[in-house]
C-alpha cells in the first residue's frame, strides 16, 4: 500500500467550483488519498470555518492533511500538494 495512504486519513480542501488550481488539487488529491473532503467556500458554513483559520483568504485553495494519531497539518495551497507529493518520490504526471 501506498506509504502516503498509510499516514493521511483524511485531505480537506477549501476552494470554489470556479477555481482551476482548486480543481487540479481535488483531483490530485483524489488520486494518491483514499479520503478526501472538499468544502467550498461560496457556502457560508466553509467561509466561515476556514476565516477561523487565518489563512490568506485572497488565495486558494487551502488543504490540511488530516493524520493518524496528530492534529491536522496545513499543506497550503496547490503547489504546496503538489510539491509535497513530488518529495514523496511519487510521479504527479
Amino acid at each position: 500500500m501506498n506509504e502516503m495512504r498509510v499516514t493521511v486519513d483524511k485531505v480537506v480542501i477549501f476552494g470554489t467550483a470556479n477555481c482551476p488550481n482548486c480543481t487540479k488539487a481535488r483531483e490530485l488529491a483524489e488520486r494518491y488519498y483514499e479520503k478526501v473532503e472538499y468544502k467550498d467556500v461560496t457556502y457560508t458554513k466553509h467561509y466561515e470555518e476556514l476565516l477561523g483559520y487565518k489563512v490568506n483568504m485572497t488565495i486558494q485553495p487551502h488543504i490540511w492533511f488530516h493524520m493518524k494519531q496528530e492534529s491536522a497539518r496545513y499543506i497550503g495551497t496547490y503547489a504546496d500538494l503538489k510539491s509535497y507529493i513530488i518529495s514523496k518520490n511519487v510521479p504527479t504526471d
